[in-house]
């Protein structure tokens, strides 16, 4: 064999063996419609949210993280492991990982998926903004990542939370306030929506309004609450607690003057993960409490 035949005999060869090494990738379509290249096996991951994190942890691949945002917290494992940035994730230090996934929300780090594509990094985004799209996203993980039991967390996940269902014979309308300058409330079609639906409440905010919006103390008077939820996290509380004893129109309400308001962990009410089944039977408690002073 000559020189040159040898040489050619060996690149095709080196050529064979890389693509053997190379885990194979599968096109799959995330739930903001992307399609995206997933490795298999996946051993690699990094998160960008903490319902995510949690979501991973909860049907039993935590094994694979090997980075998340700055808010997971939970659980405590995760907080040893390397952060990547809070709202606008570090393409930088996410590249340093060297993940073979990146886990989103659908709701966060927009323009992110294209840097990380340029980086051959597939990122891919998964959309919790109703209760039922936990179960959902838990299969979804757990097939793309080929690890743990996610259909057994699944059913554990919903046996726990319709065990919350109650029926009341009111149904008491709460307000989530979660900022206080200018007010953003959790509106209708939401998670937390499910949360008061489910534990025999109604949302205080209009039905026409969705989302996670900016709202008025003209809509709230207007359709006024008999209980408010508001995050306990310090800077949160306080500015909640001085606009409710500082302007005279929170204090007419029935939900301030008949002193009905939470401060809740805002954590179990801001995450639509695993642990909504624990804010519905805090709800529950708040709610039962409400009505044994009736």
């Amino acid at each position: 064999m000559t020189p040159g035949r040898r040489f050619v005999v060996f690149i095709a060869l080196a050529a064979t063996l890389s693509s053997c090494r190379r885990p194979a990738a599968s096109a799959l379509r995330d739930d903001l419609g992307r399609e995206v290249r997933v490795p298999a096996p996946v051993a690699r991951v990094v998160t960008l949210a903490p319902n995510v994190t949690e979501i991973v942890a909860a049907i039993g691949c935590s094994s694979l993280l090997v980075g998340t945002d700055n808010f997971s917290n939970v659980p405590s494992s995760v907080a040893s492991l390397p952060k990547v940035g809070g709202v606008q994730p570090s393409p930088e230090l996410i590249a340093r990982l060297s993940p073979d996934l990146v886990v989103a929300s659908s709701s966060g780090s927009p323009g992110l998926s294209s840097v990380l594509a340029s980086m051959s990094i597939p990122m891919y985004s998964v959309r919790t903004d109703r209760s039922a799209d936990v179960s959902r996203v838990m299969t979804a993980l757990g097939t793309l990542m080929r690890c743990g039991k996610p259909e057994a967390a699944k059913v554990e996940f919903e046996k726990q939370l319709s065990a919350q269902r109650r029926s009341r014979p009111s149904h008491p309308r709460v307000l989530f306030a979660v900022w206080p300058d200018p007010l953003y409330v959790a509106a209708r079609e939401t998670f937390v929506d499910d949360l008061f639906e489910l534990t025999g409440a109604q949302n205080a905010v209009a039905p026409s309004v969705k989302g996670w919006p900016q709202y008025s103390l003209e809509a709230v008077i207007a359709n006024p609450p008999d209980i408010i939820l508001y995050p306990r996290a310090s800077g949160r509380k306080d500015g909640m607690e001085a606009m409710f004893r500082t302007d005279s129109r929170w204090r007419a309400l029935p939900a301030v003057s008949g002193n009905r308001l939470f401060a809740v962990d805002e954590d179990l009410f801001s995450r639509p993960g695993p642990r909504l089944p624990r804010a519905a039977a805090i709800l529950n408690e708040i709610l039962d409490s409400v009505e044994k002073r009736k």
